[in-house]
């Protein structure tokens, strides 16, 4: 018997560390960005919806004094429908990219679930009526000290036309509250919820100071904004965001954060009464992401926001109808 060499196993492969994985950065690093992306869609749609609508209405014989009136500024309120709707699409859009595409993230994630839905929209009437509550009280208070928002007259309605503020009714009662929501509490609370660590808030801080801080500083220039402006938006938004790293609670940052972005996109048309607006939207927005934290679901808050604008339009379309316009209604 003749004894064979041993061979020794080849194990130059074997107990070799694993290829380390490209570490992807985390989603709340990109709310910002995405919400550039999303307002780029928003214009894009925008404008196909204008020329859309000037299309169809100039082949049917209407001119554009008719339409735009005599000097041209005023806003047809089926085109504002048809831009309020592109602006969500926008944002859902983006949202849907982002999650779905390109992280392949399930659409629960987002909170698009509803496993009981009578709870769910017992938790959105809830918080409905929290959120109408607390916005009548922060507006008396700012009122008391001669502090009123001109938000109402972004939204222009005549006297009498049922179709129109029918249109308008609804883009701000179900388009607004899907995307916003879809948006600020589905994407960006819930990428905050998982990582909103100090490094974190600090890549947002230089984002905001590329992306709205010097572009604002620009315009400041150029007389376009005033300091009044500028200051109300960037020290609102870093004083969230110095807030946020100086809170330990991953939950509280994320509360902080979400609701300071979804205030100062509200701003944005505004003249007079800006600080009204961002406190009332500011509280409203802890208030909605407090309904979508609690349930896990995204239907509760955009239940909740819809019962906010139904009423906040609501008493729009009276007074447009019973007294001519909003200034007129006192």
């Amino acid at each position: 018997m003749t004894s064979q060499p041993y061979v020794f196993p080849d194990v130059s492969s074997e107990h070799q560390p694993p290829a380390p994985v490209k570490q992807k950065w985390p989603l709340s690093v990109w709310i910002l960005p995405d919400g550039i992306f999303a307002l780029i869609a928003t214009l894009i749609l925008s404008v196909i919806v204008m020329i859309a609508y000037i299309a169809v209405q100039v082949g049917g014989g209407a001119n554009l004094q008719e339409l735009f009136g005599p000097n041209g500024t005023s806003i047809p309120s089926g085109l504002l429908f048809g831009l309020l709707v592109a602006q969500n699409l926008g944002f859902v859009g983006i949202v849907l990219l982002r999650t779905r595409l390109i992280r392949k993230l399930p659409l629960q994630w987002l909170g698009l679930t509803a496993p009981q839905p009578l709870r769910l929209i017992g938790w959105g009437i809830i918080f409905g009526i929290l959120f109408v509550s607390l916005n009548f009280l922060i507006g008396l208070i700012f009122s008391y000290f001669g502090i009123n928002s001109d938000q109402a007259d972004l939204f222009q309605m005549e006297q009498g036309d049922t179709l129109g503020q029918t249109l308008m009714f609804l883009g701000a009662v179900v388009a607004a509250p899907i995307g916003e929501e879809l948006f600020f509490r589905g994407y960006a609370f819930k990428a905050l919820r998982e990582n909103s660590s100090r490094r974190t808030i600090a890549v947002i801080a230089i984002q905001l100071l590329v992306v709205i801080g010097l572009p604002l500083l620009g315009l400041l220039a150029f007389s376009a904004y005033t300091w009044s402006d500028v200051s109300l938006l960037v020290v609102s938004l870093i004083a969230a965001l110095g807030l946020s790293a100086l809170v330990p609670s991953t939950r509280v940052r994320a509360y902080l954060i979400s609701s300071a972005f979804f205030a100062v996109v509200h701003l944005s048309g505004i003249n007079q009464g800006a600080i009204a607006l961002l406190a009332a939207t500011f509280i409203g927005g802890l208030c909605l992401a407090g309904a979508y934290d609690r349930t896990g679901s995204i239907l509760p808050s955009i239940i909740a926001h819809a019962i906010n604008n139904s009423v906040a339009f609501g008493q729009l379309i009276y007074c447009v109808n019973a007294y001519g316009s909003v200034q007129n209604c006192g």
